[in-house]
C-alpha cells in the first residue's frame, strides 16, 4: 500500500519575503528621500539621508529580532 502525502507548496512563502522585500525597500527609499530633502546643503543632505537609511535598516531588522526572542522564550 502506497501512502501519499502532500508537501506544502513553497510559492506563499515565496510570495511572503517577496512583498516584504518590497514593502522594506519602499519604506527605506521613503526615508532616505525625505531624509536628503531635510538638509539645505549637499553635506548636510548626505548625513540625514544616511541616517534616515540607517533607520530604515534598523527598523527592517527590529520586527524579526524581535519575533525570534518572544519565539526563543516560548521554547
Amino acid at each position: 500500500m502506497t501512502i501519499h502525502i502532500a508537501t506544502a507548496s513553497p510559492w506563499p512563502a515565496r510570495a511572503a519575503y517577496f512583498s516584504a522585500a518590497i514593502f522594506i525597500a519602499a519604506s527605506g527609499t521613503t526615508n532616505v528621500v525625505y531624509g536628503w530633502s531635510k538638509g539645505d546643503s549637499l553635506a548636510t543632505s548626505l548625513v540625514w539621508a544616511g541616517v534616515a537609511g540607517a533607520v530604515a535598516i534598523i527598523f527592517a531588522l527590529a520586527w524579526p529580532a524581535l519575533i525570534r526572542s518572544v519565539d526563543g522564550r516560548m521554547s
